[in-house]
């Protein structure tokens, strides 16, 4: 991954996205283009006054971040979308290796709501690349300003196309990862065999990996999940855009269990369109 593209809607957020992408950028030696994409204004028209002001509070978030030192980034750049900005972010994203997103306003029921479904689609179910989506902060608990994205990187594991194609773009990152772990909610959901198959994978890029097997006792895959998450500490988990039982159904085109881990809030999801 040499590429990361960071799309702001807001400057209360861009400190901890920058911060972020700064350190992954580091890591990965890796160049970041930022650009400012609305959430408010009609979409795929030029900016509305609003928009204009919020496009310079993020480029005055951007402009102090990188003043601050930018955490030593390589190359940082802020790039301007004067118009179309859903389409255009969704440029930015598929020209790039990993887009780092905020998760507010993807499933609420806000003015936003609509605008930032849409930017989820295009950005992320469109763009065929790797997208991190980063909790807003305001949950209890959140991880995405407590610690590094990968001091221990969760894949949920079911068997899917939609979790392989979350792997295999997740694969640079988990050999830099200090602790890796695999999930599997359900003892009947694969074979032991199966089970073995995706351990052997993981080990390839992290040879220390950890598999677990929950079950789920019939209760709800998503809350199984997220509680084992907060238990295991997880920074960053890697899960396909829908399950296997679930295809893309719902108004955001993302399963139930990613919509649960993403209302909850506090862990950040990498995840693949």
């Amino acid at each position: 991954m040499r590429s990361i593209f960071v799309p702001l809607h807001h400057a209360e957020t861009a400190p901890a996205l920058l911060r972020h992408a700064g350190q992954l950028a580091t890591t990965l030696d890796a160049a970041i283009n930022v650009a400012f994409v609305s959430q408010t204004g009609v979409i795929d028209e030029p900016m509305t006054g609003h928009d204009q002001a919020g496009a310079e509070s993020c480029r005055v978030a951007f402009d102090s971040w990188l003043a601050a030192g930018g955490d030593a980034t390589p190359v940082a750049r802020w790039r301007d979308i004067p118009d179309g900005a859903v389409y255009a972010s969704a440029s930015f994203a598929r020209a790039s290796d990993l887009t780092l997103a905020g998760s507010g306003g993807v499933t609420r029921g806000s003015r936003e709501a609509n605008a930032g479904r849409r930017f989820l689609r295009d950005a992320l179910l469109d763009s065929g690349r790797a997208t991190i989506l980063l909790p807003d902060g305001s949950a209890p608990g959140a991880v995405a300003t407590a610690c590094g994205l990968l001091d221990h990187v969760v894949l949920a594991w079911d068997g899917s196309l939609g979790a392989s194609r979350a792997l295999g773009q997740a694969a640079p990152l988990l050999s830099r990862a200090s602790r890796v772990s695999v999930m599997i909610i359900g003892r009947n959901t694969l074979g032991e065999r199966a089970r073995e198959l995706i351990a052997d994978s993981v080990r390839l890029h992290h040879p220390g990996m950890q598999l677990s097997v929950l079950d789920n006792g019939h209760r709800q895959t998503g809350r199984v999940l997220i509680e084992a998450l907060h238990r295991a500490a997880a920074s960053l988990v890697v899960m396909g855009v829908c399950g296997r039982s679930h295809p893309l159904g719902s108004p955001t085109g993302l399963g139930g269990t990613i919509i649960k881990v993403v209302e909850d809030d506090r862990i950040p999801i990498l995840t693949a369109g």
